[in-house]
């Protein structure tokens, strides 16, 4: 059975809600059970109390009748009337608590029945005056009717009681156990609850996060260039995009491996025979096989000039490719800063007048020295000041600046060409990036020299920015360490 990440999830949440259901349910039961017991416990303490309430009043009322009967004292009297009355009240609220009990229901109508009686008697004796000759008459109503009645009474209520108490006590310590039950059963969730968590953990944090870790580590192998871990296996969506990802790489290994067999061919079987042909162009150029015709000469030097543009393109080709390969080593060497300026100027000179641009550079009073790569650094200030070059009208100035600070040389080449749109600013170091799309045409240029550049100050541990203004200029402004990098030197 094939399970996404987004089924297993659905199983867990629904596993761990169907366990808190199951769990909340026996607890309401439990609960139920517990409020059961309460109220059956309330109500028996409840019959207990009125049944010992009417049986005190019965008591109290009937000697109170008794001793009025006997002393004639109307404060008995009025003692028999008080307690008479309550006995109805707490009599009927005693039949309430029995509505639903037939057994109960019909003792309690008994008992009514005698209470009544009972009364009846007592009225009787209440309202006869007070005359010693009735003693005779009393001792026989107490003994045939009173005592009786009172046996029957009590009886009753004996019988009411028992009733009362065999069903508190059939369980006497039920609800305690239930609330035991209940204590237990908490922790029994909170203990289960906490085992769900750790399983959850355990599935989550060893399955689903090693296996993301897995994917993690093979992006940083990846980026390192080393072998992939085994594939982490499943059906889910994390194993699909590891599979993914080992099936790029291995494509990836395979456009690096054509890009390597490029670049070789470029290398060997593509830029020698140019050099070859480039060195014949020249010798014919010098007039080494005789004297060449205006025409023919002027069509040579086009063609050695292709040739020469072609291997500069190779050169950069292989410059850009060294860099991303990481295999741009650098030779490190004291470099005089005024020595460097003026390499460069000349390197460009002869374009410079030919579109008349004046080149201006720094006159460095100072011996100033920095360590670096000197042919890449040169490289660096022939690339700018070509730049520079190519989108300068004629007539105008190109200024060079150099600048000491704290531990490093700030250099600067500014123009006063067309500028850069601020759009393009922030892709100008891209590779093959131009300005607009006709400037490799029109002007010429891979698009890899300032790619290039930037590359080999970033490798000597500087910066590069640009600022530009349309229509007004454009200054390029880089910074070298004037010692070499600790992280360079460890890199080389």
């Amino acid at each position: 059975m094939k399970l996404t990440l987004y089924k297993k999830g659905l199983f867990v949440i629904a596993g761990v809600l169907v366990i808190q259901l199951i769990f909340l349910g026996y607890y309401g039961i439990l609960l139920n059970r517990s409020e059961f017991l309460a109220a059956q416990e309330n109500h028996n303490l409840s019959v207990v109390g009125r049944c010992n309430w009417v049986g005190t009043l019965l008591s109290g009322s009937t000697l109170s009748c008794l001793a009025y009967a006997v002393t004639g004292d109307e404060e008995c009297l009025d003692k028999y009337v008080s307690g008479r009355g309550q006995i109805a009240d707490q009599f009927n609220g005693l039949a309430n608590e029995y509505s639903g009990d037939s057994d109960q229901s019909l003792r309690i109508k008994h008992s009514k029945e005698l209470i009544t009686q009972l009364l009846a008697v007592l009225d009787s004796m209440a309202h006869q005056p007070a005359l010693v000759p009735r003693n005779e008459r009393l001792i026989q109503l107490v003994r045939l009717e009173l005592l009786p009645t009172f046996t029957e009474l009590y009886k009753l209520r004996h019988e009411l009681l028992e009733g009362e108490l065999r069903q508190l006590k059939q369980k006497p310590e039920e609800l305690p156990k239930n609330r035991q039950e209940r204590n237990e059963y908490i922790f029994v969730l909170i203990f289960i609850n906490i085992l769900i968590a750790a399983a959850l953990m355990f599935i989550y944090t060893r399955k689903l996060t090693n296996r993301l870790a897995i994917l993690s580590d093979n992006s940083r192998k990846f980026a390192r260039r080393e072998s992939l871990n085994e594939p982490v296996g499943g059906t889910d969506e994390i194993a699909q995009l590891d599979s993914t990802f080992h099936s790029m790489v291995d494509s990836l290994h395979l456009a690096e491996q054509r890009k390597q067999e490029f670049m070789s061919m470029i290398s060997h079987d593509l830029r020698t025979p140019l050099t070859n042909v480039q060195a014949s162009l020249e010798f014919v150029i010098e007039g080494h096989h005789g004297e060449l015709a205006p025409g023919a000469k002027e069509w040579l030097n086009r063609a050695h000039d292709n040739v020469q543009t072609i291997l500069g393109l190779i050169r950069e080709l292989l410059e850009i490719e060294r860099i991303e390969s990481g295999n741009l080593n650098l030779e490190y060497s004291d470099i005089d800063v005024d020595d460097l300026l003026r390499r460069a100027v000349s390197a460009v000179i002869a374009l410079a007048e030919k579109k008349k641009i004046t080149i201006k550079r720094p006159k460095v009073d100072e011996l100033l020295y920095l360590s670096a790569d000197d042919d890449r650094l040169s490289r660096v200030l022939i690339n700018l000041l070509g730049n520079a070059l190519k989108f300068s009208p004629n007539n105008t100035t190109i200024t060079i600046g150099v600048k000491e600070l704290m531990e490093v040389i700030e250099f600067t080449v500014s123009d006063e060409g067309r500028g850069i749109p601020a759009d393009h600013v922030a892709r100008i170091f891209d590779r093959f990036q131009q300005v607009t799309a006709d400037d490799a045409r029109v002007l010429g240029g891979s698009g890899l020299g300032l790619a290039i550049t930037k590359a080999i100050i970033e490798e000597h541990g500087g910066t590069i920015i640009v600022v530009s203004d349309v229509d007004k200029g454009t200054t390029f402004t880089f910074r070298i360490p004037k010692k070499k990098p600790q992280a360079v030197a460890r890199k080389s």
